[in-house]
């Protein structure tokens, strides 16, 4: 059996060694080993920086692509309302409902967040508040629970 292959650009933990997975013939890692490598990769990237993700600023609004697309030939995609689009956007099959409902859906958590973000900082934010009690002020606006 040969070297499993890794995507390139995609190394979750280059120091751990993987390999003895792919044998019943070579000494697995041990629970303590396995332990150890997970403290160290958190001390290399914090549990914190995981729910970080910031957009590119060059990336496209997929809903600004099919209006901009379409809009020549669909006048009612020229709107700048994003849910009426994605709706005659369907309507005119040029996307699939279930992407569809996803986008909205994603839509309406990213409004509600940052309205919930507003709320909490008393001013416009587009990201998520690092500070804990300002988290815990918007997951209470937005009805989630503690954690």
């Amino acid at each position: 059996m040969g070297q499993p292959s890794t995507p390139p650009g995609h190394v979750v933990l280059a120091e751990a060694d993987s390999h003895s997975y792919v044998s019943l013939r070579r000494r697995p890692t041990s629970r303590a080993e396995r332990y150890a490598l997970g403290r160290g990769l958190r001390q290399q990237v914090p549990r914190s920086s995981l729910a970080e993700w910031r957009v590119a600023a060059d990336r496209p609004d997929p809903v600004a692509l099919i209006q901009q697309s379409h809009a020549g030939r669909i006048p009612e995609l020229r709107t700048t309302k994003t849910l009426e689009a994605l709706q005659v956007a369907v309507e005119n099959d040029l996307i699939d409902v279930l992407d569809a409902q996803g986008l909205a859906e994603a839509w309406r958590f990213a409004s509600r967040a940052r309205n919930a973000t507003v709320q909490v900082r008393g001013k416009p934010a587009d990201q998520l508040p690092h500070d804990a009690r300002e988290r815990a002020a918007v997951t209470a606006i937005l009805q989630y629970g503690p954690g």
